[in-house]
């Protein structure tokens, strides 16, 4: 469309409303090739096309090539004529939109992103979560932005780890602060404790008995606690064995 408006009357006498010139218009196929017979032009009509990108009419004569500041591509088959100077693993480098031109855009020719991706905010604050807690970033450029890391407590003295995967609303906050717990790493003891051999099932007994009444008999005084902690972790009300103390 141009700058020009036309009026519009119904009276044909006072103009009602206006509409703009349309001095170009195209339907496309996926990677920006005009579709013959479904285009509109009124002049030098218009000098952009698919996806934003400046037409080039001077190597096939028609609009199935385009240009920007890090490509030249061919729409109809959708690949560039340079190298990729950012290429993606697992992607030919002479493909453009990420083979995706439905999904994706890609302004200058450099990286492609999502249209319906992760926002700057998320992928701030991920970068940013992820330089406190260390992990992996994950789907960079997708909604589904997050960050998988590794997280530890202790329980008693059985010591925890957790690899927990955090996610991030599009305005830049944490979706569940705690984040999501993707998979449990048991501790020597809580193995110990879990072990499906006679031999190690009869020594853990043992030892966790003693454990426990340890606790029950020598701690209360000291710690104030109504609970006695387990070799492989959790708790044993211990309430009877004080009542006979």
């Amino acid at each position: 469309m141009s700058d020009k408006k036309f009026g519009v009357s119904e009276n044909q006498t006072d103009i009602a409303y206006y509409v703009p010139e349309v001095r170009s218009m195209s339907d496309y196929y996926a990677f920006g090739s005009g579709m013959l017979g479904r285009r509109v032009r009124l002049g030098e009509g218009y000098r952009y096309g698919f996806n934003g990108q400046e037409k080039s009419t001077e190597i096939d004569g028609g609009e199935n090539s385009y240009t920007a500041e890090f490509w030249q591509y061919d729409a109809r088959i959708g690949r560039r004529w340079n190298l990729d100077p950012k290429p993606y693993v697992g992607i030919s480098d002479y493909s453009t939109l990420g083979n995706n031109p439905i999904l994706n855009v890609d302004p200058n020719g450099a990286l492609f992103f999502g249209a319906f991706g992760s926002s700057s905010d998320q992928r701030k604050a991920a970068r940013s979560f992820q330089k406190e807690h260390g992990g992996e970033i994950k789907n960079y450029w997708k909604r589904d932005i997050s960050v998988k890391y590794q997280s530890s407590y202790s329980l008693g003295n059985v010591f925890n780890v957790e690899i927990r995967n955090q996610r991030f609303n599009k305005d830049g906050g944490l979706f569940r602060p705690e984040g999501e717990v993707r998979e449990h790493v048991p501790g020597a003891m809580e193995r110990w404790s879990k072990s499906e051999d006679i031999v190690d099932q009869f020594a853990y007994s043992i030892a966790d008995g003693f454990y426990v009444t340890g606790q029950n008999l020598f701690t209360k005084h000291l710690t104030g606690a109504s609970y006695a902690s387990h070799l492989g972790g959790g708790s044993r009300i211990r309430t009877k064995i004080f009542q006979h103390l």
